[in-house]
C-alpha cells in the first residue's frame, strides 16, 4: 500500500484542498465565504449541539432562494456523516433552482462518493446541460463513466476539457485512467511525465508512475520515479499490508 507522508499532505491540501476526497468547488457567485456568512454561524451552532434536526429546518428557513448556500450546508451535513439531511437539502436546492449547473454538480457529487453512479452521471450530465462550461462537471462525468467500465463515453468529456485548457491537470489525469482501464501502459505512462512537468508539485502521477512500475517489475524506473518526488519534495513510502 502507497502511503503519503505527513508533509506531502500539507503541501497537497495547500494547493489543491478544493478538490481532495471529491469536496465541492465554489462557483464564482460563492466567492464570499460562507464562514463569515451569519446563516451558517446559526446553523453550527445547532449542529454543535447535535441538534442536527433543528439545523437542517434552520438551513431551509434561512436560505430562502439561495440554493447555493443550501448545497454549502449539504455538503457540511455530509462530512459529519449525517448523509439523510444532506440529500434532503440538495433535493431542497433542486426545487429552487432546477436549472443551475453548480447545484446539480454538487448533487453528482453527493451521489458518486454513495457510489449511486447512474444518478450522479445524470446529474453531471444536467449540470453539463446548464452550463457546458463547467470543467468540474466534465471531469466528474468522466471519471463516473469510467467507475462504469465507459471508457470510449469517459474519454469523450475529458477530451472536450483538454481542448479549451490543455493543462488541466485533472482531465490528463482522467485520461491516463482510460488509458490504464484500456491496458494501454505506455501512453498512461506519458500522459503521467507530462502531468509531472505540468506541476511538479501533483502527486497523482508520482503514486500511478509507482504502481505502474511496481507491477512492470521495471526496478529500474522505479527508483528514478522515488528519486523525482524526493526531489520535488513529494515523499512516499510502501506501507506492507498485513497478510
Amino acid at each position: 500500500m502507497l502511503q503519503l507522508q505527513p508533509n506531502l499532505k500539507d503541501n497537497y491540501n495547500k494547493k489543491y484542498k478544493k478538490i481532495k476526497n471529491l469536496k465541492i468547488e465554489q462557483s464564482e457567485s460563492m466567492k464570499k465565504p460562507i464562514e463569515k456568512d451569519d446563516r451558517y454561524k446559526q446553523i453550527a451552532k445547532l449542529i454543535a449541539k447535535k441538534k442536527f434536526s433543528q439545523a437542517r429546518h434552520a438551513a431551509k428557513k434561512l436560505a430562502g432562494n439561495d440554493s447555493e448556500f443550501l448545497c454549502e450546508v449539504s455538503m457540511l451535513f455530509k462530512n459529519l456523516g449525517q448523509g439523510i439531511s444532506a440529500r434532503h437539502l440538495l433535493k431542497q436546492a433542486l426545487e429552487l433552482d432546477p436549472k443551475n449547473s453548480m447545484v446539480h454538480y454538487t448533487y453528482g457529487l453527493f451521489l458518486k462518493n454513495n457510489k449511486e453512479l447512474k444518478d450522479a452521471e445524470k446529474e453531471f450530465k444536467l449540470a453539463i446541460r446548464y452550463d457546458n462550461s463547467n470543467v468540474n462537471a466534465h471531469c466528474m462525468l468522466g471519471n463516473t463513466l469510467l467507475e462504469q467500465n465507459q471508457t470510449t463515453a469517459a474519454e469523450t468529456e475529458f477530451t472536450q476539457v483538454l481542448v479549451n485548457d490543455k493543462t488541466n491537470l485533472f482531465a490528463w489525469t482522467g485520461m491516463a485512467a482510460v488509458h490504464m482501464k484500456n491496458g494501454e501502459l505506455d501512453e498512461a505512462e506519458r500522459i503521467y511525465k507530462k502531468l509531472i512537468k505540468l506541476d511538479k508539485n501533483y502527486p497523482v502521477p508520482y503514486i500511478n508512475l509507482i504502481v505502474l512500475y511496481q507491477k512492470l517489475h521495471r526496478d529500474s524506473d522505479l527508483k528514478k520515479i522515488f528519486k523525482l518526488a524526493e526531489k520535488a519534495k513529494i515523499y512516499i513510502t510502501l506501507k506492507k499490508e498485513n497478510s
